[in-house]
């Protein structure tokens, strides 16, 4: 023994040594250690309540997109509806477009057709107002000759009238198509 090292330690030192060698023997918790252990402890049950935490999400998330599946089954064929009639739609636009050129085109014949009718009318006006100064005076008719025995009593058949006058009247505004 006389070459080991050694060196001198106070009794009470070594009695508290002694103390956290029983305890730790024991299980008990030694000081710094008491305060690690209450850590662990505490970060132990923080992490069994994020756990908690989590499951409840992943059950919450697992529902949600249980959900977002049964609306999308049922948006879906309402969004083909829509398509559909999006194409409907473009095509009842592409026939009023239609509809309307055809519209226009028929009216340009109207209105061309009726500025030639009504300058006709003004030619035939014209033309009777210069049949009227040139027409001579009208003489009276003869009456008409009876041949004897044929109608006694009945009277004549009344004289044809002078040449009757036409006019010509604008013809009758009507709707758009007819």
């Amino acid at each position: 023994m006389a070459e080991e090292d050694y060196e001198l330690l106070p009794h009470r030192e070594i009695q508290r040594l002694k103390e956290e060698i029983s305890k730790l023997k024991g299980g008990e918790a030694v000081g710094t250690d008491k305060d690690l252990r209450r850590a662990v402890m505490n970060l132990s049950e923080k992490i069994d309540s994020m756990n908690e935490i989590l499951e409840a999400a992943s059950v919450d998330l697992r529902e949600e997109d249980k959900e977002a599946e049964i609306i999308k089954d049922k948006i879906d064929p309402i969004m083909e509806k829509m398509a559909e009639l999006a194409d409907q739609n473009q095509k009842i636009a592409k026939g009023l477009v239609a509809i309307h050129d055809l519209v226009d085109e028929k009216l340009e014949e109207l209105s061309t057709v009726v500025g030639e009718l009504r300058a006709m009318a003004a030619d035939i006006r014209d033309m009777k107002t210069g049949i009227r100064r040139i027409r001579a005076p009208e003489m009276p008719r003869p009456a008409p000759i009876t041949p004897p025995g044929l109608g006694l009593g009945v009277p004549p058949p009344p004289a044809p009238e002078g040449p009757k006058r036409m006019e010509l009247k604008p013809p009758k505004k009507r709707g758009l198509f007819g």
